[in-house]
């Protein structure tokens, strides 16, 4: 009995200290805890926000996290997961491609293969999402800009974990009207250099 005692304290103790999220996020997600590094900067919640909304296409929340100014077309920097997804055919030396969120002449299921793509087909459990390496921090007051750049980590739902980079700006006003929004501009995966 004893032993059983020690054991079960043994596996409960480290569970304790990593400061583990709990499962009530949306079904496959984790919710962040306080323990995650960078988990209260803005530009963190941004990426977390995106991943969470794009395994939930239908609400369309995703939008708020990309740029989608209708007078302006911008080009969001995805990685392609195979042939029939957009842009594959001009991917970069990473692997890496330009998509023009929202352009008309985007075929109509582009949208969700652009989307599948982020969450590699509904797999990437949001709530995993570990910076590695924080290059551009708008946070930072040497930095003067409002731009953001990080190395990640992320989990998908088999075990695998991802290698990742992420960009975008903090306060950008997409609409015109004077209200800031943070967005995501490259959401990539496999190690960017």
């Amino acid at each position: 009995m004893r032993k059983s005692a020690i054991a079960a304290a043994v596996l409960t103790v480290p569970l304790l200290l990593t400061g583990c999220g709990s499962a009530d996020g949306p079904e496959g997600t984790v919710t962040e805890s306080p323990a995650v590094p960078y988990a209260e900067r803005i530009w963190y919640r941004t990426v977390l926000a995106l991943l969470n909304n794009a395994a939930h296409p239908e609400t369309g929340e995703w939008r708020k996290q990309v740029p989608g100014n209708p007078e302006v077309w911008y080009s969001f920097t995805y990685t392609p997961m195979g042939p029939g997804d957009p842009g594959y055919e001009r991917r970069d030396k990473d692997g890496a491609v330009g998509y023009e969120v929202g352009f008309p002449s985007n075929a109509p299921d582009d949208e969700a293969k652009f989307l599948k793509c982020l969450t590699r087909d509904g797999t990437v459990v949001p709530g995993s999402l570990r910076v590695t390496r924080v290059r551009e921090d708008p946070d930072d007051p040497d930095e003067g800009d409002d731009g953001f750049e990080f190395d990640f980590t992320v989990q998908l739902t088999d075990g695998t974990v991802l290698d990742g980079f992420a960009l975008g700006d903090a306060d950008y006003d997409k609409d015109g009207d004077g209200t800031t929004y943070n967005h995501v501009s490259r959401l990539t995966y496999g190690k960017y250099k």
